[in-house]
């Protein structure tokens, strides 16, 4: 019971946390969450915890490159307006903001991935 209030806090603030800070499609991600969600448990059911995993790593590391990218660029814009050096600063959130549309991209891909293998494997299932 706990650990299944815990998953529905979990769900929750990561469903938060994209429609926040994912530009651009952030919203339709959050929504489409629920989906995704229902398509993993799906995929654990056929090709277990491990699938999961390995499905999991394909994205996560290109993720957090992304991630890390993003907020250094992000810093360094904020290191260069304290420094008043604006023409750097701006060019530095360019291509922040091009890291962001980038970082959205990879999550609906990864997204896509999810409910794409779930619909194959249900298909090769007969189910």
């Amino acid at each position: 019971m706990v650990a299944g209030g815990g998953d529905g806090m979990a769900y929750k603030t990561a469903k938060f946390l994209i429609g926040s800070f994912v530009p651009v499609v952030g919203g339709s991600l959050s929504e489409a969450l629920t989906t995704a969600q229902g398509c993993l448990r799906m995929l654990k059911g056929w090709v277990g915890a491990y699938g999961v995993a390995v499905g999991a790593l394909t994205f996560v590391p290109v993720l957090l490159e992304i991630a890390a990218w993003y907020g250094a660029l992000q810093a360094a814009a904020l290191a260069g307006d304290l420094a008043g050096a604006e023409k750097i600063s701006k060019v530095l959130r360019g291509t922040a903001a091009a890291l962001g549309l980038l970082l959205s991209i990879t999550l609906v891909l990864g997204l896509l991935f999810i409910i794409t293998l779930t619909i194959v494997l249900l298909t090769v299932s007969g189910g």
